[in-house]
């Protein structure tokens, strides 16, 4: 365990503001909403840190339960059940106030370790669905929330992830995507921030609305089919840039050996052995030190000096992937 222990703040139930501009200036936001200041990022250390930046200021809705979320989990190798587990158990630690977890099991083994009532394990036979977009539509059709998020069994989601996404709706038919989030390679300690002003496929937030994948897919590339095809230019982008604190920590993407990209797919320029030890331009220390706690909560350790140079100039990279 790292010396450093994060503990995030409390954010009050969040709920859709009617439009971008709402969302970001209150303008037209009715007499139901109110601005609701998110505490500080709160650090138990050894001396006092500097103070955070914080959160975007969340709405409430006065009068109106928030919507549903259903998060669904395939799981399709056992090898990764530790990774799995943990991502299951703090899924129900999200600051959101309304959510449910679908796991969608192709491996055998009993993946959930504790009960929740709004936890449903489903056990498939992988021959009768072959494809992550087959095992998804699976959960995706027993799934009871109004909005869907497919979660990657081997990620981590900040507390504030699912909050943050859903104060981002523009509206109901939109698309949600996160403009950066985090790569790291835990063995080499590589640590990257990957930004997509389009929007990052791997980051889906999206109404249940019978939208389906395409179950022909085999391999990575079904997130950037589904939206090509079911949403196209109907996107919500979410800015989580770095200049604000937890930013992209929001999702935390791990390279472990076992994914389903290479690990030139996984991390584009980034792969070259110059970056192995270090941390590529705009990782402040702060980032460094919430990933050890984030990744210490599945057991894993980042052997990272944050006193370390940053690797190669950013003009040195692929520019279509940065």
């Amino acid at each position: 365990m790292p010396d450093e222990h994060l503990t995030p703040p409390k954010l009050p139930h969040v709920a859709e503001p009617e439009t971008a501009q709402a969302a970001a200036t209150g303008e037209n936001a009715g007499p139901q909403l109110e601005q609701t200041k998110a505490s500080e990022m709160s650090i138990t250390r050894r001396q006092k840190p500097k103070p955070r930046i914080e959160l975007p200021p969340p709405y409430v809705a006065a009068n109106h339960e928030p919507p549903m979320v259903t998060g669904v989990i395939v799981v399709s190798d056992e090898g990764r059940l530790k990774l799995t587990r943990s991502n299951v158990n703090h899924f129900f630690e999200q600051t959101y106030p309304r959510k449910e977890i679908v796991i969608v099991n192709a491996t055998g083994v009993d993946v959930t370790d504790r009960t929740y009532p709004l936890a449903i394990e489903l056990k498939v036979d992988p021959a009768e669905y072959p494809t992550i977009g087959a095992l998804r539509n699976y959960g995706i059709r027993r799934a009871s929330g109004d909005w869907i998020m497919p979660i990657d069994d081997d990620d981590h989601s900040h507390p504030h992830r699912i909050a943050f996404q859903m104060a981002c709706r523009q509206h109901r038919q939109a698309c949600v995507l996160l403009s950066h989030h985090f790569l790291v390679d835990i063995e080499n300690v590589v640590i990257v921030i990957k930004e997509d002003k389009r929007g990052l496929p791997g980051t889906i937030l999206f109404p249940n609305q019978e939208n389906y994948y395409d179950e022909s897919i085999e391999g990575p590339g079904e997130d950037e089919e589904f939206i090509k095809r079911c949403f196209d230019d109907n996107i919500s982008i979410c800015n989580n840039s770095p200049s604000w604190f937890p930013g992209p920590l929001l999702q935390i993407c791990t390279w472990h050996g076992r994914n389903m990209k290479t690990r030139e797919e996984f991390f584009g320029p980034y792969a070259d052995p110059r970056y192995q030890g270090t941390r590529v331009p705009g990782v402040t220390e702060d980032h460094v030190r919430y990933l050890k706690h984030a990744l210490s909560l599945y057991g894993l350790e980042l052997h990272a000096d944050t006193h370390k140079p940053e690797g190669p100039a950013q003009q040195e990279l692929d520019p279509a992937y940065t």
